[in-house]
């Protein structure tokens, strides 16, 4: 596999055309690796929601606040909408 990486006024940059390649020949080579790892990141947290929504333990998670996390405000927004 090719170095995404050129020398550049004394310094090393990002190769954007050959990143492309690069990152394309991964892609390919390891789709099965990615895959698992995409499924693994999203599952486990589902399968907890499932959980709490069957032992009815999800409206507990109502009295917890989440106003530090920058993103509640887009998702509190959307869930009005």
């Amino acid at each position: 596999m090719s170095v995404t990486f050129v020398a550049n006024a004394g310094a090393w940059i990002v190769d954007p055309g050959n990143e492309i390649v690069v990152l394309k020949a991964l892609l390919a080579e390891r789709q099965d690796t990615l895959s698992g790892v995409l499924m693994a990141s999203f599952n486990a947290p589902l399968l907890i929601l499932r959980t709490l929504h069957a032992f009815d333990l999800f409206t507990r998670l109502r009295k917890y606040h989440f106003d530090e996390i920058p993103e509640w405000k887009k998702i509190q927004t959307a869930l009005r909408s």
